[in-house]
């Protein structure tokens, strides 16, 4: 049977909650219900005192839960509990400071370290011939003089061959002991001061101010096994003033590249090619050179 309105005293139809002092049984904000006394744990039962209700109700019996969060309710945070949140210590700035010099220092440092080994580097050819090392010296063999022989095969100890009082061509021959402890002799055959390429016109082939050299050379091999004239011989212009390498490999048909091996007593021609300006050409001397003897040199004119 629904229950009238009056029926219930202490409750608060008006305002629609209990009061908050519903019975003088009861701690403040307990109400004793006719209904509830037989519960457990409710008003008029025992244990009710250690178990009360929350604050004041609100309405419709809603419990009111605001006063347990504001400052001063129950289980409310005190002010003077609460702290000011604190600044950077004053540690923590000397550290950072500390740090950036550091860093600082060290971006010095390797700036000036850069800047050092730069001017070492730029100062390492002067001082390379003081420092340099290298193979001891009797691993390097000693050049020995070339041999010069006239057109009757007789040796020439008279300077003949040297820069100054250069061989004659087609009356003396060059020769030196190879790596094969073997004999190469050279002579030169024939020279062209004007000479042109094949299949091209002389005029056209060369720049105006410079010329083709064009020389001939015979090569002899004496000794054991074989020897590649391009394993020890090497062919030169040369002046006062300048050095010219030959330029016959990919211009002439037949360059001291192309010559294969010979064996003992073998013979084989080939031409060299220099390319110099023409003012040099009275100066020139036509240099042969092997790995074991010193540089001979032939006139060309």
């Amino acid at each position: 049977m629904a229950q009238q309105k009056g029926d219930s005293p202490g409750y608060d139809w008006e305002r629609g909650a209990l009061p908050s002092n519903a019975g003088p049984s009861g701690p403040a904000g307990a109400v004793d219900h006719p209904r509830m006394a037989d519960h457990p744990g409710t008003a008029g039962h025992p244990g009710t005192a250690e178990r009360p209700l929350p604050g004041a109700a609100g309405p419709y019996g809603i419990p009111d839960l605001r006063g347990s969060s504001g400052p001063t309710g129950a289980g409310g945070l005190d002010p003077q509990d609460e702290r000011p949140s604190r600044g950077i210590p004053p540690w923590a700035i000397v550290a950072i400071v500390a740090l950036q010099v550091v860093a600082l220092v060290g971006s010095v440092g390797l700036i000036v370290g850069g800047a050092l080994r730069l001017l070492d580097q730029d100062a390492e050819p002067a001082a390379a011939p003081a420092t340099r090392s290298g193979p001891p010296e009797e691993a390097v063999p000693d050049k020995s003089p070339g041999v010069v022989t006239d057109a009757q095969g007789e040796e020439l100890a008279d300077g003949t061959g040297g820069f100054d009082d250069p061989a004659v061509i087609g009356e003396h021959t060059l020769s030196w002991t190879t790596w094969t402890a073997g004999t190469i002799s050279v002579s030169a055959l024939d020279v062209d001061l004007d000479a042109s390429l094949p299949g091209a016109q002389g005029a056209d082939a060369v720049e105006d101010g410079y010329r083709l050299v064009e020389v001939a050379y015979q090569v002899v091999y004496d000794g054991p096994g074989q020897l590649a004239p391009v394993e020890e011989l090497w062919i030169s212009g040369e002046s006062h003033r300048a050095y010219y390498q030959d330029i016959a490999q990919g211009l002439l048909p037949d360059p001291m590249q192309e010559v294969r091996p010979l064996g003992s007593g073998q013979s084989a021609e080939f031409h060299s090619l220099l390319l110099l300006p023409d003012d040099e050409l009275d100066g020139l001397r036509l240099g042969v050179e092997t790995y074991s003897g010193e540089i001979l040199y032939f006139d060309p004119r």
